[in-house]
Order: C-alpha cells, then structure tokens, then sequence
C-alpha cells in the first residue's frame, strides 16, 4: 500500500501562521498565470523564467516572492499559499476552476537541467538555453536594402554625393522603412566619430540619414556641412536667417549660430544604431 504524504509549509498571513499545501500550489499558480504566457507573468512578478520555473514543477516559494505572485495575479495571498478560501474577493469556490490542471499542462517555458530551486541569489545558478523561433524561408522581397557608406560622405559639383566606395547593404522591412523615410531612395547609413552628441548618439554609432528630409524641423537632428566640415547637429530657426547649430553634449560643446545660407544640409537623422557589446 502506497501513503501518499501531504507536503506542510508554514507561512505568515495576516500576521498568522498559515499551513501551506505545497503539493497543490503549482496547480493554483498556473490557473494564476491562465491565458498570459509565462514569460510574461515572469517579467510582470520581475523574476526570469529560471526562477519561475521551479514553482511549476512543485517548489514553494520564498514568502517575498508568493506576495509578490499574488499581487500581480490579484488573488488572495492565502489562498495562493494553502487553497483554503476564495481565489479573489467575492468569489465562493475555491478551488473548481483550477481543477483537471496538471503539469503536463504546461508547454509555457524550456525544459532545461537546471534543479529545481526557486532561490534566484544563489551565486552560481546555470541559465537556460532560450530557444528563438528562426525565420526559415524570409522573403526578399519584404526588404528594402540600405547602403552603407564605408567612407564619409564627400563633397563633389557643388553638392553632396555618396563616395561609390559602398562597405555592404543591410535589409530593412519596407512596411518600416516607407513609413519613416521620404523615399528609400533617400537613405543612407553611415558611421559616426566624435562625441559631440552624446549622450543621444555616440561615437561609433550608425545613423540613417534621409537626404529627401532638408527642411529644418526645430530640434531636429541633422547631417550638415559648414565650410569643409561634416557633422551631426540639432538645428533651430533664429530671427534673420540665422540657426542655433546645438550638440547635445553641451559640457564640451558650446551653441553656435550660422546663417542658414552657410548650413548645406545633407539630410535629417531618422534611425540610429548602437553595439552595446565590443566586437571580436
């Protein structure tokens, strides 16, 4: 004959001593989660997957964590922790619309070998491989491609015209790209140095630059050219012609006013891109 021994847990309640039933608290947390994904719940309680995960599979947790659960899941903490009374106020059943749920239910995160603790402080804790559904046949066609200009964009006949010197292309969804540029026609990627943007854009950012957009909108970024010099600037109107010339890294970088005659305007920043890592 096989004893099948209910699991006891002590937790405080309302200032109580409450016997938690372990065994039945990963039924109760996936009717908390219902219909949203995991994940989600995970990020609305502000934990990660691998600490979720456990409770799925039967752990119980801390009690920081089974307020925090309840909260987010706006049930009654006791009932979380035990199954003893409603799930919400007002409600009269306890625990019906949780029945016939199991474990096998639940297809919500990756199976890793990762042991079965909930206790996330822990120093070395091994993560889980997250598997990233891959886009097996894209079409080309959903995809205007940008050019990259490998070198600074050059002065040539009284205007400004893009070294033939192109380093690659890189794709951008259409449905994108028609919405913020004037034309894809009209844009070109190219790096930057210097760090009189900061902190907006950085050195060794990559902006998109539309050349269809040369109108001056205050407070706009722009490419501009002043003598021989090429640089990215927040442009405003001034009475008589004049624009503030603005870097947004004001500590190094003082505003300056130019006639506007004075300003060839290359094109409007409407996109940049930054590597939050260093590369090999």
């Amino acid at each position: 004959m096989t004893v099948k021994v209910r699991q006891r847990h002590l937790v405080k309640v309302n200032n109580m001593n409450i016997d938690a039933n372990i065994d039945g608290f990963s039924q109760r947390l996936l009717a908390v989660i219902g219909e949203d994904s995991p994940h989600a719940f995970a990020k609305k309680c502000e934990m990660g997957d691998s600490s979720l995960r456990p409770y799925l599979k039967g752990s119980f947790p801390r009690m920081d964590k089974l307020i925090t659960m309840a909260q987010v899941g706006n049930v009654n903490l006791e009932w979380l922790a035990t199954g003893k009374g409603p799930m919400r106020p007002g409600d009269k059943h306890v625990f019906d619309e949780v029945e016939g749920i199991s474990h096998e239910d639940y297809r919500g995160l990756p199976e890793d070998n990762e042991a079965e603790h909930p206790d996330e402080d822990t120093e070395h804790v091994q993560q889980p491989h997250t598997h990233i559904p891959q886009w097996e046949h894209p079409d080309p066609d959903m995809f205007h491609y940008v050019p990259m200009a490998k070198t600074k964009l050059s002065a040539g006949g009284g205007s400004f015209v893009l070294s033939e010197d192109i380093s690659d292309y890189y794709a951008f969804r259409k449905i994108w790209l028609n919405r913020v540029a004037s034309s894809p026609k009209h844009v070109v990627l190219m790096g930057v140095q210097g760090n009189s943007m900061s902190p907006t854009i950085l050195d060794k950012d990559t902006v998109m630059i539309d050349t269809g957009r040369m109108e001056i909108i205050e407070g706009m970024i722009y490419a501009i050219r002043i003598d021989h010099t090429i640089m990215l600037k927040r442009l405003t109107h001034r009475p008589g012609g004049i624009v503030n010339v603005i870097s947004d890294n004001k500590e190094e970088f003082e505003t300056y006013q130019a006639k506007r005659k004075d300003i060839h305007i290359i094109g409007q920043i409407i996109f940049f891109n930054r590597d939050l890592i260093s590369g090999t």
